[in-house]
């Protein structure tokens, strides 16, 4: 009981790196944002290590929590987030409270709408509040490679902070474009389908022409950035962490794959390529 009470009174660090580009800040209980840092370049982690040890030298007091994006998502992002959090966590004798990726997306499409509709009272980011903009159903998307997606759906916000079991399904573009047809078919009138990726996975989307004009208009389609993201996993985990959620110490922490083959062997890999390469000159 102790930790979580501790776990509780911050400061947290949050650390997202399943997406390009990674991040990582320091917030307070409230879910306030002390300092953040966004990656720039191509090897994921060494830029988050660096800037993290660099506030550290400036005797910036320990998070008392690291909050982690377990994926699914890039395979080396995911590698470099969960060892940076296990070297960390064990060095500062703290505990880990690790969420998926895609509850982090539709909590921050919650966030970026609400303050979209609402006016604000002076915290553009602050803590939960149950005027959260309601109804709509969110559905996730992130670029799985080889031809797949990693997509979940989500219809409320008690969903989101009482989630015990991921749900994230690895589906092919056909099932991923069936899939959005049909909640766009079935949505009820008042409300409204939420479309959430990140920047990669939305271009090669819109490569495939998947979704045309029509469906693009009925589909309010967002992108959180790597700030919107990394905060999105801090004031998620305040609140799952008041409903009783258990932190994990550093040795348990797993990535979150989802699929099987995301470690796939570079041959398998080209030749997937040299596959697609061809049937784009059919085509």
């Amino acid at each position: 009981m102790e930790t979580l009470h501790a776990t509780l009174q911050g400061p947290y660090l949050a650390i997202t790196s399943s997406a390009t580009p990674a991040a990582a800040g320091f917030f307070q209980a409230g879910g306030i944002c002390n300092w953040a840092f966004i990656e720039e370049g191509l090897r994921t982690g060494e830029g988050l290590l660096a800037a993290i040890s660099r506030r550290l030298d400036r005797k910036a007091s320990i998070a008392r929590l690291i909050m982690l994006d377990r994926g699914p998502g890039q395979f080396t992002g995911l590698r470099a987030g969960i060892g940076i959090t296990q070297g960390l966590a064990m060095g500062w004798g703290v505990p880990v409270l690790s969420i998926d990726s895609a509850s982090i997306m539709a909590w921050s499409a919650w966030e970026i709408i609400k303050e979209a509709r609402f006016a604000t009272d002076g915290r553009t980011h602050g803590a939960y509040q149950a005027n959260l903009p309601s109804p709509m159903q969110v559905i996730t998307v992130r670029d799985a490679r080889l031809g797949a997606f990693y997509v979940a759906e989500f219809s409320s916000i008690p969903e989101l902070l009482e989630a015990q079991v991921d749900s994230v399904q690895t589906l092919t573009l056909e099932q991923l474009t069936s899939t959005v047809s049909a909640r766009r078919a079935s949505i009820a009138r008042e409300e409204e389908l939420v479309l959430v990726s990140d920047e990669s996975s939305q271009k090669r989307l819109l490569e495939t022409n998947a979704f045309d004009e029509t469906a693009k208009a009925d589909v309010t389609w967002l992108r959180p950035g790597a700030i919107d993201l990394v905060g999105a996993l801090a004031r998620l985990g305040i609140e799952r962490l008041k409903r009783g959620a258990k932190p994990l110490q550093a040795e348990q922490l797993e990535a979150y794959y989802v699929r099987n083959d995301v470690a796939m062997d570079l041959s398998a890999q080209r030749a997937y390529r040299r596959a697609q390469g061809e049937q784009s000159r059919i085509s």
